[in-house]
């Protein structure tokens, strides 16, 4: 069941008698890494981010149904089951439909393994996928509304990224709640938002990167950055990385096919498929670790676009960026943090640079970072995971026992 020890240091344990418990979380869901095929790389950053707030932990693969014998060994190895999740809930989709068939079906199994292991749950990144425009259906499968009762039934708190998906579970039955935002955004694991960010300015040629989510929604975004010759970061771009491997005019002769929606672009010509292609294969970069990720960041002095999480890892770089929103699930936690945005609505005609510059104005993001770090020490504190958050700034120490300081910082931690 093992598979992964991670950031292992002292061992985590608490008196209990003459005994004392050495048991460490079993950490299951989305991944700290990508690979081939993987439909959104950005996830890794929020599962690494998750991860780097324990000072102990243990993969465990949640998969299959898990036997008899692997309960009674998770039960005793494993002091919690800390659940890293994304997009869990998929508002007015029916059960069904080939989008999330599978993700349905696996969360059968998950609420199964859950109910029977019967250990303290902690959930990370928990939101609600949605059109940014309403009316909203807040009608979900029953087999992931029986998964968010499970959660709940063992979870003092559970975890939601903002606003909208707190409702939506409270609409679901789901109550004890509580906002804490994408822990992407506490990468550094610091009390203040303390590392600086890039000043974009007027001679910005070749110092811009962008990002993008449908190619027909932003074919305009996508020629202006194609004339521009900004970078492009990808998330689950398989056909652009394959380009990458072919030397030029292979491409067709090896069927190569981008993601459906560039397809769709192509065809209604709203995008020229060789103008894209000369482009991306200059200025095209996908990563599969998130050190490496937020490494190649650094270069840049802005970052733009509608990836969640393409620009969070531009700023927990040090690289200035802007959301371009254009879903619920971007919208709740771009509000929750006050970070700076636009709708897409705003900008689909093209972009003018100097106007996102002036936009990109982070004061108060760090004015409420401060209190949202709060809120989420409590909320790890309180769960008795063991931890590497240091005590929020002017804050009755609430902890029953020790907080470790914390591993040494690594590749992404330090501010450019």
């Amino acid at each position: 069941m093992a598979d992964h020890v991670g950031s292992l240091s002292a061992d985590s344990t608490r008196a209990n008698g003459t005994q004392r418990d050495s048991r460490i979380p079993a950490v299951i869901g989305i991944e700290p890494w990508s690979w081939p095929g993987d439909d959104n790389s950005g996830n890794m950053i929020h599962a690494a981010a998750a991860r780097r707030i324990l000072t102990k932990y243990r993969e465990v693969k949640p998969t299959l149904q898990w036997t008899d014998e692997k309960i009674e060994q998770l039960r005793a190895e494993h002091s919690h089951i800390v659940y890293v999740t994304a997009n869990l809930i998929r508002l007015g989709v029916p059960r069904d439909h080939p989008s999330i068939k599978e993700l349905v079906a696996s969360h059968v199994t998950l609420a199964n393994n859950i109910e029977r292991a019967a250990l303290p749950v902690v959930v990370f990144g928990l939101g609600s996928q949605a059109p940014l425009a309403g009316p909203y259906e807040f009608n979900v499968a029953p087999e992931t509304i029986r998964l968010l009762k499970v959660l709940s039934d063992h979870s003092r708190r559970m975890a939601v990224r903002g606003a909208f998906t707190a409702d939506t579970c409270i609409r679901l039955g789901i109550n004890n709640v509580e906002v804490i935002g994408c822990q992407s955004i506490f990468w550094h694991r610091s009390p203040q938002f303390s590392w600086r960010l890039s000043e974009p300015g007027r001679d910005h040629a070749g110092n811009i990167a962008c990002n993008f989510t449908d190619a027909r929604s932003e074919a305009e975004l996508i020629r202006q950055a194609m004339a521009c010759g900004y970078d492009v970061i990808g998330q689950g771009n398989g056909g652009e990385e394959e380009l990458r491997q072919h030397e030029p005019g292979e491409a067709a002769a090896a069927g190569l096919r981008f993601g459906w929606d560039f397809e769709l672009a192509f065809e209604k010509g709203l995008i020229d498929r060789g103008q894209y292609e000369r482009w991306a294969r200059d200025h095209f970069y996908q990563f599969r670790r998130p050190e490496a990720w937020l490494d190649h960041m650094q270069r840049y002095c802005f970052c733009y676009g509608t990836r969640l999480h393409g620009n969070m890892a531009a700023m927990i770089a040090g690289t200035r960026a802007l959301w371009i929103v254009h879903d619920m699930r971007t919208k709740e936690v771009c509000d929750h943090f006050k970070l700076p945005r636009v709708e897409l609505d705003e900008v689909q005609g093209g972009v003018n640079l100097e106007a996102l510059f002036e936009r990109a104005d982070y004061s108060g993001c760090r004015q409420i970072y401060p209190e949202r770090y709060r809120v989420l020490f409590e909320y790890v504190d309180r769960a008795n995971l063991p931890h590497s958050l240091p005590a929020p700034i002017a804050a009755t120490a609430t902890q029953n026992r020790e907080v470790s300081p914390g591993p040494s910082a690594a590749a992404g931690d330090a501010a450019p």
